[in-house]
C-alpha cells in the first residue's frame, strides 16, 4: 500500500485521511478525551485502521513526529494514526512496546491520548465451561 503525505493533504493511497470531521475535532478539542472520542468515531481513523498494518502505522507516525507541523490543520493526520492504534490488541506487547517510545511531545495532546489508549487496553479472556447436569432418576 502507498502511503503518500504532503504539506496540505496527507493520504493514504488516493483517499485523504484528514476529513473535515477530524479537522473540526483536532481544532476545537478542549481535552484528550474529546479528541479521542470524536476520532474514534472518524471515518479517517476506521479506514487507516482497515488499511494499514499497526506496524505501519506505528512507522508513520513516528516519522510524522520527526518534524511536527506548526499548522494545527497539519497535525490531523499524525492524531488519526495516533487514535488508530487504539486498536491495538491488549496482548501484543511488541506493539504496545513501539506506542510507548513514540515520542509525542510535538503533540498538545499525544501522550495523554495514549495513556488513555493505554488505560482502554484491558486484555480479556472468554471461558467457556459446561456444568454437568444434576437430573435425578
Amino acid at each position: 500500500m502507498d502511503t503518500v503525505c504532503n504539506q496540505t493533504v496527507p493520504t493514504i493511497g488516493p483517499h485523504g485521511i484528514a476529513t473535515a470531521s477530524a479537522k473540526e475535532a483536532v481544532l476545537v478539542a478542549n481535552s484528550a478525551s474529546f479528541l479521542l472520542d470524536r476520532l474514534r468515531k472518524d471515518i479517517s481513523v476506521r479506514y487507516v485502521i482497515e488499511n494499514m498494518r499497526l506496524s505501519d502505522i506505528v512507522r508513520t507516525l513516528k516519522s510524522g513526529l520527526d518534524s511536527v507541523p506548526n499548522d494545527p490543520a497539519a497535525l490531523v493526520s499524525l492524531y488519526v494514526y495516533l487514535v488508530a492504534l487504539s486498536a491495538t490488541d491488549p496482548s501484543d506487547r511488541e506493539t504496545w512496546k513501539q506506542i510507548e517510545m513514540l515520542d509525542l511531545s510535538g503533540l498538545e495532546w499525544g501522550n495523554v491520548i495514549r495513556k488513555l489508549i493505554a488505560a482502554d487496553a484491558v486484555p480479556t479472556t472468554t471461558l467457556e465451561f459446561t456444568l454437568p447436569s444434576t437430573s435425578q432418576s
